[in-house]
């Protein structure tokens, strides 16, 4: 073996060592790894519309996959690991970002401010009141997929109307498959009416032929109308009555003309000069689908045309049609609207059923005078025909005979129009703000001169005393409505924060409590939402609740009342799946059943409270003729005849689930949603207490905050994770007073909801919040508008100006579609 020079070893050992510094200083690593290319840099969403967003993701993805599949197994590893060491302190980011601040994390709301982007008069006005109003949004839950939070009144009231207008959709939907076919049915009994009286074979005497025709006639040319928009052909009336109902049906359509059919004159100054035909444009919802459309247009038509005492074969119309309908006993309809909004104005159909003329043994002569004097002493105590709705050239009907109208079918006599008739009638000009006094705004009773205060204070005397009456007599849910808007004004408790004892939150206040109002004049409907799925992730940190729980717990109260109303209206409906589940649940428990003791009807194992509603909840369909009576049964006989049964029970579940017998109701998730409204109503109560009392929230608040958007989202229709790219479609327009002297309407209507930050004290610091409020308008229209044509205003030069009170508070509202919350 040679031997090495020392100098030499010495020389190759120093090399090596100088290898060795340059390798570690060098970007491949001892283990020959080399560091791999930077990863491409994922796409930011701000200022992107949802087009462009998902077309930057497109080529992310692709350059992400391409730098991916360059990679060599160890630099994809190195790569992971570089990125894990790099988002190390985002683990305190996240949790930091998922709760309030505390007093060691150095938190300005300034910071917070300029990070998310406000404009300099937005933290002016913070500044300066602690409250400014920001931007708009397309639906009130967007601002809360942020936080920290600051749960409104607003938020929550947005969510119940659109809710509960999902749900009277549904309602409307029912009563317009229902509506040619009860007013067929109604035709068809009133010729045996006239022939037989109230009761079949009580009049002696029956109405002559002359006399009945006349009626029918009059009958056919208004009905008519109604039953040919919904799907009635034209040929099946009279050749004679052809002309004027096709002439109405199209006066109907065009909904552009004040005019009076030939048949309806000459005019009368006491009763109707003319019909406004432009009335009859479908708007709402009622807009967005032909069936409703038609529904619209016929039901109006109805809701206009008056049967006036003074022409006998006109009441003898309306009073052959009435008894037919209280032979029919067709009441459901009527009723459900009835516990909904409340009783008509004018007296319809419904005015003579019941014991009026009960007795009468030939049809009533209407020239009689006890006759006429029953009549009109018991409409007189209905307190009806408060709100002029026609046309005419008076102020409102005198309650004579002569004078007196009827309808088939009549709008609901609202606590705010008969207040908005007084206005009229004492030559004021109705507004909302008269609304808003009578429900307790401070700061529209001093806006109003005295004279208006006053007649606002009847509609505040109505609503104290429908609030006072007992249990049994409850009011009618459109009054515990408004009962609710009133806990907007009460006293402030004096724990609340400062911002809300300022001029800016009255302000607020009058603007929640008008749009609130101006969302329940626009026809208690809403179209209904589309559902996609989207993916997302939202971090939120908890936040605060506005500090008034009475409001809260009046929505709550108001949100089960109308769950059960609706309930009651038959507006939620089981699918085939969960009527199958029903029944099975159904057999589960028959199969405790045992039979009864001798002497004795009542089963064994299942108590009787809660083996009747089984029973009835059983389709006729399960139970033959042949039966046996298994109360008359024992033993072994007993155990075959219900087996018997149970497996019917099965085999039509199966065939619910096979979809060869129709479920005996439409599948919908309206009941869950209103569930789960309630449930938040409840929570928020409880909250705003805590938050007067300073309370820290426990995790599962915690939780319930920061998931307060998505929850809203799912309350107004939004699927999964759609509630991330939501509709356009939150303006609303509503036509609530008219005056015919300038052709001209007072319309009440809600823009897009708009963003409002407070500055909310907590731990010895002011918190920056982001909540929304709804953004009310008011102005003189002179033209009907679809909430479509609407929102084209809202984004023309023609959109009108802030109401006069807010402008001191708030500049108008801007809105960018592309902006993504």
């Amino acid at each position: 073996m040679p031997v090495r020079h020392p100098r030499l070893l010495f020389a190759r050992r120093a090399c090596a060592a100088l290898l060795s510094l340059i390798a570690l200083l060098s970007p491949a690593h001892a283990d020959g790894i080399s560091e791999p290319t930077p990863e491409p840099p994922y796409p930011s969403s701000e200022g992107l519309s949802p087009e462009a967003w998902d077309r930057a993701w497109r080529a992310w993805k692709s350059a992400h996959d391409a730098w991916q599949a360059g990679l060599t197994v160890g630099q994809l590893e190195r790569a992971r690991a570089n990125k894990s060491a790099k988002e190390a302190p985002r683990e305190s980011n996240h949790e930091r970002a998922t709760r309030l601040p505390a007093s060691g994390d150095s938190y300005d709301w300034r910071a917070t401010a300029e990070k998310w982007k406000l404009a300099p008069t937005i933290v002016t006005a913070l500044e300066r009141e602690g409250l400014a109003f920001g931007d708009s949004t397309k639906q009130a839950f967007q601002p809360y997929l942020g936080g920290p939070v600051f749960i409104t009144s607003d938020s929550a009231l947005n969510a119940f109307h659109v809710l509960f207008e999902d749900s009277f959709r549904e309602l409307e939907l029912h009563r317009a498959a229902r509506f040619r076919s009860r007013f067929e049915a109604l035709l068809a009994l009133v010729g045996r009416v006239a022939s037989e009286g109230r009761h079949p074979q009580q009049w002696q005497k029956p109405m002559n032929e002359e006399r009945l025709r006349a009626a029918m006639d009059h009958l056919l040319r208004v009905l008519g109308p109604a039953l040919v928009l919904s799907g009635a052909p034209l040929d099946g009336f009279d050749a004679t009555l052809r002309p004027d109902i096709a002439a109405t049906v199209d006066l109907i359509r065009s909904a552009d003309q004040t005019s009076l059919p030939a048949w309806l004159g000459p005019p009368e100054d006491a009763t109707l000069v003319a019909i406004d035909f432009s009335r009859c444009k479908p708007i709402g919802f009622y807009a967005e689908s032909t069936r409703l459309s038609d529904y619209f247009r016929s039901v109006r038509w109805l809701q206009m045309v008056p049967f006036r005492a003074a022409r006998n074969h006109e009441i003898d119309a309306i009073y052959l049609l009435g008894t037919a309908n209280y032979r029919l006993r067709d009441h459901g309809n009527e009723q459900s609207l009835d516990a909904l909004i409340g009783s008509t104005d004018d007296p319809t159909m419904h005015a003579f059923t019941g014991s009026l003329f009960s007795n009468d043994r030939e049809p009533p002569d209407w020239s009689d005078p006890g006759t006429r004097t029953e009549l009109v002493r018991m409409l007189i105590r209905r307190d009806l025909y408060r709100i002029n709705s026609d046309i005419r050239l008076g102020r409102t009907l005198n309650q004579t005979f002569e004078s007196l109208t009827f309808r088939i079918l009549a709008p609901a006599a609202l606590e705010d129009s008969a207040m908005f008739q007084a206005f009229i009638d004492h030559r004021l000009r109705p507004s909302g703000l008269a609304v808003a006094a009578a429900l307790g705004s401070p700061l529209a009773q001093r806006s109003l001169a005295n004279q208006e205060m006053a007649l606002a204070g009847t509609m505040s005397d109505e609503l104290d005393a429908a609030a006072a009456r007992p249990p049994y007599a409850e009011p009618r849910l459109y009054a515990r409505y408004l009962n609710t808007l009133r806990a907007l004004f009460l006293p402030l408790d004096p724990a609340a924060p400062d911002f809300m004892r300022r001029p800016i939150w009255e302000a607020k206040n009058c603007q929640t409590a008008l749009a609130g109002w101006a969302q329940m004049r626009h026809t208690f409907v809403l179209q209904g939402k589309l559902s996609a799925s989207y993916l997302g992730m939202v971090l939120a940190p908890p936040g605060f609740v506005e500090a008034n729980p009475e409001f809260f717990a009046r929505l709550a109260r108001l949100i089960d009342r109308a769950k059960e109303e609706l309930i009651e209206a038959g507006v939620f409906s089981p699918s085939a799946a969960v009527e199958a589940e029903a029944l099975r649940e159904a057999a589960r428990t028959l199969r405790k059943l045992r039979p009864a003791r001798e002497g004795s009807y009542e089963f064994e194992g299942v108590p009787y409270p809660q083996l009747e509603p089984i029973w009835r909840s059983l389709p006729d369909e399960i139970f033959n003729e042949n039966d046996p009576d298994l109360s008359e049964l024992r033993d072994e006989a007993f155990a075959r005849a219900l087996q018997a049964i149970l497996e019917r029970v099965e085999a039509y579940a199966k065939r619910l689930e096979s979809g060869t017998v129709a479920p005996r109701s439409q599948d919908t998730d309206l009941l869950q949603r209103w569930d789960r409204l309630g449930a938040i109503a409840h929570t928020l109560e409880a909250l705003a207490h805590k938050g007067l009392r300073r309370e820290a929230w426990t995790p599962a608040e915690d939780e319930f905050l920061k998931e307060y958007g998505q929850t809203l989202g799912y309350i107004v229709g939004y699927q999964g994770n759609s509630w991330l790219d939501p509709r356009d479609d939150a303006p609303r327009w509503a036509e609530v007073c008219s005056f015919t002297d300038r052709d001209t309407s007072l319309a009440a209507a809600v823009g897009r909801p708009r963003e409002i930050f407070v500055l909310h004290p907590w731990n010895g610091m002011l918190v920056l919040c982001r909540g929304s409020v709804m953004q009310y308008y008011e102005y003189e229209s002179s033209e009907r508008l679809t909430d479509e044509q609407w929102r084209q205003v809202l984004d023309s030069e023609k959109a009108p100006a802030l109401p006069p009170w807010l402008t001191d508070f708030a500049e108008p509202p801007t809105f960018d579609l592309t902006k993504r919350h």
